[in-house]
């Protein structure tokens, strides 16, 4: 992401036990908005300092002793993709630019993104995760959520599906068979590639099995999924978990 609109922060600048105050610098007069989980918003106007504009939002009515996700309007993010479009009908958000063949390491450590995602280890001191213990913090994630987030999806063509209607439940099968394999193994505590040690210790987690299937287990997390794509605007409107899906596979587990 760039730091077209948002140059600095948000940055935690003051708590007690009622309110807290946010500081951000933008890349012009702005009106800065705050919103926290629970649906509360605060904002106030940015005001310049040698050509520099800042906000200070506080943030009151708080609970004591409570803890709080906030988040900064998206809007005010400017994102940067290097890879080709998967659909080449897809529409990107205006918030987005395109840098074909681009390496976002390297415009990471020139100063031209303010952070990037999954770009790996960079050797660089002054480059550094945002979330220190990043284990940690997914499984607090999941513990509090119970969000398992998805990484990829198997995707039919509608008109195989609409030729051979059985495609979809018999693909189904197929996994569920081999993930019974990979089950077996753990549970005989067969040697694995480090790909599928790192998911028989994420059953301390999330229970016996790593990779759930079907739309009931993962109906949190596709629920997330759309209303995150459509607050950044990846989806033009919000959708049912239901409409993602082959009819014969929405009762399979």
């Amino acid at each position: 992401m760039t730091s077209q609109r948002l140059v600095l922060g948000p940055l935690l600048r003051y708590v007690d036990e009622d309110s807290a105050t946010i500081w951000i610098e933008t890349d012009e007069p702005r009106e800065a908005t705050i919103r926290v989980s629970g649906g509360g918003s605060w904002s106030a106007p940015t005001f310049s300092v040698h050509g520099h504009h800042y906000a200070l939002v506080e943030l009151t009515g708080l609970v004591r002793g409570s803890t709080y996700e906030y988040e900064v309007d998206l809007d005010k993010i400017t994102w940067v993709v290097v890879d080709e479009e998967h659909v080449q009908e897809y529409r990107k958000p205006a918030n987005v630019l395109e840098r074909p063949g681009g390496k976002l390491a390297e415009m990471l450590l020139a100063g031209e993104l303010a952070a990037a995602i999954g770009v790996g280890k960079i050797d660089s001191p002054d480059v550094k995760p945002l979330i220190p213990d990043a284990a940690a913090a997914e499984a607090a994630w999941y513990r509090k959520t119970d969000i398992y987030p998805i990484n990829h999806t198997v995707v039919v063509k509608d008109t195989l599906l609409d030729a051979e209607p059985s495609l979809a439940p018999r693909l189904f099968a197929g996994f569920e068979a081999a993930k019974a394999q990979f089950l077996k193994q753990l549970k005989e505590g067969s040697e694995l590639p480090d790909d599928a040690a790192v998911l028989a210790k994420r059953r301390s987690i999330v229970g016996d099995d790593p990779l759930p299937n079907g739309l009931a287990r993962n109906r949190k997390a596709l629920e997330a999924i759309i209303r995150f794509a459509h607050e950044q605007k990846i989806l033009p409107l919000a959708i049912k978990p239901e409409e993602m899906f082959a009819v014969g596979t929405l009762n399979l587990e």
